[in-house]
C-alpha cells in the first residue's frame, strides 16, 4: 500500500499538534495537507480542531476549499455558509460560496454571492464577466415589440355633384357630339347651307294641283273616277329658270371643291 504523500513541515505540524490536541495548529496543518492532495486527511484535521474552535474562521474557509475539491458541494456550502456569518465581509468565503452555488446550479445564490464580491473588491474582470453573463440568463431582455401595420388610407370621398351637374357628366352626348360652335359647313364642307340651295330652288314650288303626270288613280271595281286632267306643257319662262337654277348650283359646287 502506497504511502500518503508528506514532507519535513507535515510532520513537524504533526508532532506539534500532537503534543497539544488544543493548539491552533491544525489549521495550518490541513492547509499542507491539502496542497499536498491529502484532502481526505485535511478535513478530518479541521473538523476535529474546529470542535474546539468553533469560531476560527481561516480554518471554515479551509473546510469549505477542501469539500469543494472533494465535491461535497452541499457540505461546502455549510462551511463557506458559516465563515460568512463570522465575517460577512471575507471575499475568500464570498468567492468560494458563489463557485459552489454555481457549480449546484443555484444561479440565484450565485449571482448574489458574486455581487458581493464585486462590492468587497471592485474591479475584479473575471467576476464582472461571470455577473454580467448570469444577469443575462436571470432577466434576458424582452424582444422588441413587432411593428403595428399601418392602416391603409381610406379612399378620399368624391365630390357631390348638384343635379344638374350629375345629368351633364352622365350625358352620352358630351363624348360623342361635337361641340355646338362648329359651323355646320366647317364640319361637312358646304359652303352654302342646304336650305339656301332649296329655297330657290324651283322644285320647292307647290303644284296647284294634281295631275295624271304626278299621280294615277286605280279605280276600284264598281266605282267611277273620273280622269285627273293634264297638266300643261312648261312653259318657256319655268324652262329658262330651272336652266339658270342649275347652272348656278353647278358653279358653286365647282367653286367649293
Amino acid at each position: 500500500m502506497a504511502q500518503p504523500a508528506t514532507n519535513a513541515k507535515i510532520e513537524e505540524l504533526r508532532f506539534r499538534l500532537k503534543a497539544d490536541p488544543k493548539s491552533r495548529l491544525f489549521y495550518p496543518l490541513a492547509e499542507e495537507l491539502r496542497k499536498a492532495g491529502q484532502s481526505t486527511e485535511a478535513e478530518q484535521v479541521l473538523r476535529s480542531g474546529l470542535l474546539a474552535h468553533t469560531t476560527y474562521l481561516s480554518a471554515w474557509v479551509s473546510l469549505g476549499r477542501v469539500l469543494r475539491e472533494q465535491k461535497k458541494d452541499g457540505e461546502a456550502v455549510e462551511a463557506l455558509t458559516r465563515a460568512l456569518q463570522l465575517d460577512p465581509g471575507n471575499v475568500v468565503a464570498a468567492r468560494l460560496l458563489g463557485d459552489v452555488y454555481l457549480g449546484l446550479g443555484d444561479k440565484v445564490e450565485a449571482i448574489k454571492k458574486y455581487k458581493l464580491v464585486q462590492a468587497l473588491m471592485p474591479g475584479d474582470a473575471e467576476v464582472e464577466a461571470i455577473v454580467q453573463s448570469l444577469d443575462l440568463e436571470l432577466n434576458p431582455p424582452a424582444p422588441p415589440p413587432e411593428p403595428e401595420p399601418e392602416p391603409e388610407p381610406e379612399p378620399e370621398p368624391e365630390p357631390e355633384l348638384s343635379g344638374a351637374a350629375a345629368a351633364e357628366e352622365e350625358s352620352p352626348f358630351d363624348r360623342t357630339m361635337p361641340p355646338f360652335d362648329v359651323r355646320v359647313e366647317e364640319a361637312t364642307g358646304d359652303v352654302e347651307p342646304m336650305h339656301v340651295a332649296h329655297e330657290e330652288s324651283p322644285f320647292e314650288e307647290p303644284l296647284s294641283e294634281y295631275t295624271a303626270a304626278a299621280m294615277t288613280v286605280e279605280a276600284p271595281a264598281g266605282m267611277h273616277v273620273e280622269e285627273a286632267p293634264e297638266s300643261p306643257p312648261p312653259s318657256n319662262t319655268k324652262i329658262a329658270r330651272l336652266e339658270g337654277w342649275l347652272s348656278k348650283v353647278s358653279r358653286k359646287e365647282a367653286g367649293g371643291v
